[in-house]
């Protein structure tokens, strides 16, 4: 072995001239893994693992490999780093043979790690004697239950702070002058939050006296101590504003890092992420909701400058105030894979605010709510279950004690719903999608959702309106914004305004529909539907139309039964679809129904997390049941791509270029041969129409998804 303090861990590119040296490289990821762990009670392993993960890079043949691109490509070093340390690391040696790549499970890793010590014994023992001058600390006792729930988590985490460690001491020496981290400094925030709130006093009408009330129970509920709490407010009752006050609040008194808001639609994320940046500028929020293309191969140990730009591109959150998907939050918590995980360290110490928690998968439920009962109660994390249809997880099977004692933060919400009660619902039987568009021309102002981009994309060219509008995710979100935009601007003026949507507008967008006609869905959907009409209590009474669609389409799963258990309800003439008693009832009905850990050959999700098999966990963790994949859609502003595709090839980070690309992104189930890859990210290479985005090119399958 080379004397240590002249090995290489990166060859210079670029305009580096000198390499990034191993022991520098290692003895810095392992100060910034040691601080990320830190946060949930590992800082000892962090740095261990920060220490180890390159170590066998030291080996002669991986030296000479990186000296010389052009030499045969040197030997792998995630799994000798692991093998050399098996007994100092234990499990925690999946982190370091996963960290460029996937979590392995057990057999696999002990596969792995057997092939290694056969097949690269050099390379183990160059890995071996870097000890000495790694000075490597004694293997920590750690604080936690020896359940194996908690270890498999515990795991984890410990990759994300390893990962993220990795990633950004390697951006550090390839982009010295990138600042890479951002200072969540939430008191100055939350200063901004009351100064707006103080604009909307005193209140003038009954809904805003009561959005000022929950403003009230938010500051009081704050001071209380870190963990689960319950926000039921009805719809219109401005809980954007009121959970973000909460957050913020808490977060002051309890000295925690970031405020995370978890939503189930982009169209909403685009709305809530505006309202945020009006309130405390762009440069503290960060609007996350695909992984724009920006993929990392199993294993891929390879060091070419694309290969270690496309890795960089992962986002780890280093912001104050995150607003993202359900399906990014949940199944980065659950992953196994390196740049999904690389932002769960900063999960800990925030408060996460699960806005519109209704729309959970119900089969999911278990390992969801498992999973962030671990960040409760290891990590410092507060959860805050946020909705106008509250879902009662407390007699869930196997529903952790810390939930159960989950603090609502208005006392008697029952009160508030019944003062905020301004929509009529009515079932008006079974239409055809030339019937429903003919309903719908047949008002001034009206909103149609369905629940899929098929039946919507046929409804509207059905309708056939120069002047209707219409939204789904085959939209860019800039493009959804503007549309939006125009909706307010025609409502506010009392102009005629026609739209055709998918659900992607129903649960929290802020528009106000005089009369809204919503196909057969679950009850929650529909309530939900119901809030973007009569929104702001202009009128006594809004009407929200529900009916059946013939060959409509409907997702499976939960979502149908729960449209099955709607159904009757609303056939036998129920009105009180709004109140507390009867979201709950609907949902412990619904629970009753659906298995909260679905098992496929005898094994749920917690059983898989029980053995660590990481890869079926993650496999298993699909929030929407599809295999959508983010696209650059650079045919909605083909200026703006070349800009920012220029500005990557000129060395800016890609990870900052993703977030560029977030407004023009779309997921797709069914790309097909309109998609193509260009440095490193995924481009949809059709055209974009001005009225349907990109939805008519895709084939529009049968089975195509909810939003």
């Amino acid at each position: 072995m080379d004397n240590p303090e002249n090995l290489w861990a990166h060859s210079p590119q670029g305009d580096r001239e000198a390499p990034h040296l191993l022991l520098r490289h290692l003895w810095d990821v392992a100060a910034l893994a040691e601080a990320f762990a830190a946060k949930f009670r590992a800082g000892a392993i962090g740095r261990m693992l920060g220490l180890i993960h390159d170590a066998a890079k030291a080996c002669l043949e991986f030296q000479r490999y990186i000296r010389d691109p052009n030499s045969r490509k040197g030997p792998p070093h995630s799994d000798p780093g692991a093998a050399a340390y098996l007994e100092e690391l234990g499990l925690f040696s999946l982190c370091v043979q996963a960290h460029h790549g996937r979590l392995p499970n057990h057999t696999e890793s002990a596969a792995r790690i057997d092939q290694t010590q056969k097949k690269y014994p050099e390379v183990v023992q160059a890995a071996k004697q870097l000890q000495d001058s790694l000075q490597l600390p004694a293997c920590p006792t750690l604080d936690f239950p020896t359940e194996a729930l908690v270890y498999e988590h515990l795991i984890r985490m410990c990759f994300s702070a390893l990962i993220d460690a990795d990633r950004l001491d390697t951006e550090r020496y390839y982009q010295p002058d990138l600042r890479q981290t951002i200072s969540a400094d939430l008191p100055p925030l939350l200063e901004k939050l009351e100064a707006k709130l103080a604009a909307f006093r005193p209140p003038q009408t009954e809904v805003e006296r009561v959005r000022v009330e929950v403003q009230e129970h938010c500051r009081r509920s704050a001071l209380e101590k870190p963990g689960f709490y319950r926000l039921a407010v009805p719809t219109g009752g401005g809980k954007t504003l009121a959970s973000m006050l909460f957050g913020l609040t808490h977060a002051k008194a309890h000295e925690l890092d970031r405020i995370i808001v978890a939503i189930p639609f982009t169209s909403i994320i685009e709305q809530n992420a505006a309202i945020y940046e009006g309130i405390f500028g762009p440069e503290n929020v960060l609007e996350h909701h695909s992984n724009y293309g920006a993929n990392e191969e199993t294993n891929a140990e390879g060091q070419s400058h694309v290969e270690i730009r496309r890795r960089l591109a992962a986002e780890n959150w280093d912001m104050p105030l995150i607003v993202t998907t359900n399906v990014q939050f949940f199944e980065s918590l659950l992953s196994d894979h390196g740049s999904k995980c690389r932002k769960l360290h900063n999960i800990a110490r925030s408060v996460v605010i699960l806005d519109e928690v209704q729309t959970l998968p119900p089969n999911l439920l278990e390992p969801m709510l498992s999973v962030l009962d671990w960040m409760v109660q290891y990590a410092n994390t507060s959860v805050v279950f946020c909705t106008a249809t509250q879902p009662d997880y407390s007699r869930l099977p196997n529903v952790p004690e810390s939930l159960r004692q989950a603090i609502p933060i208005v006392p008697e919400p029952e009160q508030l719903f019944a003062r905020l009660n301004r929509v009529d619902y009515t079932y008006v039987g079974k239409m055809t999608h030339e019937e429903v568009a003919a309903r719908i021309a047949g008002q001034d102002q009206a909103l149609c959702i369905v629940n899929s981009r098929a039946d919507s994309v046929r409804i509207f060219e059905t309708l056939d309106d120069p002047d209707a509008f219409y939204l789904s995710t085959y939209l860019v979100p800039a493009h959804r914004k503007k549309v939006l935009a125009q909706i307010r601007e025609r409502l506010d003026q009392n102009l005629p305004c026609r739209v055709v949507s998918t659900q992607v507008v129903e649960a929290g967008v802020d528009i106000d529909f005089p009369y809204v006609l919503r196909m057969m869905a679950p009850l929650d959907s529909i309530v939900q539907a119901g809030g973007r009409c009569n929104r702001n209590g202009r009128t006594t009474k809004g009407r929200c139309e529900i009916f059946d669609l013939i060959e409509g389409k409907t997702p499976k799963g939960s979502y149908l039964t729960g449209t099955d258990l709607t159904r009757p309800m609303l056939q036998e003439g129920e009105s009180a679809l709004e109140t507390p008693e009867t979201q709950s009832s609907y949902f412990q009905e619904l629970f009753r129904n659906v298995a909260t850990d679905k098992k496929v050959g005898g094994l749920g999700i917690q059983d898989l997390r029980n053995n660590f098999d990481y890869p079926k966990v993650a496999a298993r963790t699909k929030l929407i049941d599809d295999d959508s994949v983010g696209i650059i859609v650079e045919a909605y502003d083909p200026e703006l791509a070349e800009k920012l595709f220029e500005q990557l090839a000129n060395g800016a980070s890609p990870r900052l270029i993703a977030r560029k690309f977030a407004p023009m992104t779309v997921s797709l189930r069914h790309p097909g041969s309109l998609v193509a890859e260009r440095q490193g990210f995924l481009v949809w290479t059709g055209s974009y129409d001005g009225s349907l985005g990109v939805g008519k090119q895709t084939g529009l399958a049968p089975e195509d998804s909810v939003v």
